[in-house]
């Protein structure tokens, strides 16, 4: 009988993670941003559930490479504590929801890249204009893009 159960538990857990995965997110969440983990992710309180928010089309600098702090900084000056709105375009693999995130009308997706503190994540967006974006930041030299070589996050990661 113990054993029944612990498979009906097992069970359980294994559907209930599958329905969260499964389930049609939102189309848009609007709250406030009540955390900032990164240059790239977000965490929204809409009402009493919060939603942790991976800023879709971009790929900010880890904390520990050159960039990342001030990558973090820039997205906390931008929206900590105020109101967003996120049109949500899907879920990534690690179940965070992935949108564009406004705060006063402004898209802090395409600022952060505009200000060089984030690059256009191409192997996951085709946007055209975060990638004029980008390239209008390296040409500047701004952010990240005063440095000689600037290592993807994408590229930090896999040698990590």
């Amino acid at each position: 009988m113990i054993f029944d159960r612990k498979k009906l538990l097992l069970a359980s857990l294994a559907l209930a993670s599958f329905a969260m995965f499964a389930e049609k997110p939102p189309a848009t969440i609007e709250g406030r941003v009540v955390g900032v983990h990164d240059g790239d992710t977000i965490t929204v309180l809409q009402g009493t559930t919060q939603y942790k928010v991976r800023l879709d089309g971009i790929d900010a600098p880890e904390l520990s490479q050159a960039f990342g702090k001030a990558s973090k900084a820039f997205a906390s000056d931008f929206a900590f504590g105020k109101t967003a709105l996120v049109k949500v375009s899907g879920k990534d693999r690690y179940g965070r929801f992935l949108g564009e995130v406004f705060v006063d009308g402004r898209s802090l997706n395409r600022e952060i890249v505009r200000a060089g503190l984030a690059w256009h994540y191409k192997q996951y967006s085709k946007d055209g204009s975060l990638a004029a974006l980008e390239a209008e930041a390296h040409m500047l030299g701004k952010g990240l893009w005063k440095d000689a070589k600037p290592v993807p996050p994408w590229e930090y990661r896999k040698k990590k």
